[in-house]
């Protein structure tokens, strides 16, 4: 430990601390080192725990297109979903026409009845689907 921090005294250009054979105290300049590692040390907690804690909570903008009819399914779960995720910003676009997902800056696309192949469309199951989830 000793010579880890002469090296630190040496790379600070600075004595960290008072030694006598008896005890080891700072000096003035040990004493505002150490004051700032501890700012530090904490401020890189709290930006550990933002994070942690912003992985852990859905929140943005969620863009969804759906057909028309889809407001008679979603419009009952909306006040349950509102309050289990209120940082999620529901951006809903109701229509029946075809929309490209990239162009317009959709997260997920719902649509019904025979698929046309486009870039970024999954091909269609082999059997009939009569409910689709998404976690």
């Amino acid at each position: 430990m000793g010579k880890t921090i002469a090296k630190l005294e040496g790379s600070l250009g600075v004595r960290l601390f008072h030694r006598t054979t008896r005890r080891v105290t700072l000096t003035d300049e040990g004493r505002l080192f150490h004051e700032s590692c501890e700012r530090i040390l904490g401020e890189l907690r709290d930006a550990e725990a933002i994070l942690s804690e912003a992985a852990q909570t859905p929140r943005g903008r969620l863009r969804v297109s759906l057909p028309i009819i889809g407001y008679r399914f979603l419009l009952p779960v909306l006040p349950r979903f509102n309050v289990l995720y209120p940082d999620v910003e529901l951006d809903l676009d109701f229509n029946d026409r075809l929309v490209d997902v990239v162009e317009g800056g959709f997260d997920a696309v719902i649509r019904s009845g025979t698929l046309r192949l486009q870039p970024h469309v999954a091909p269609a199951w082999p059997v009939p689907i009569h409910a689709v989830c998404v976690a």
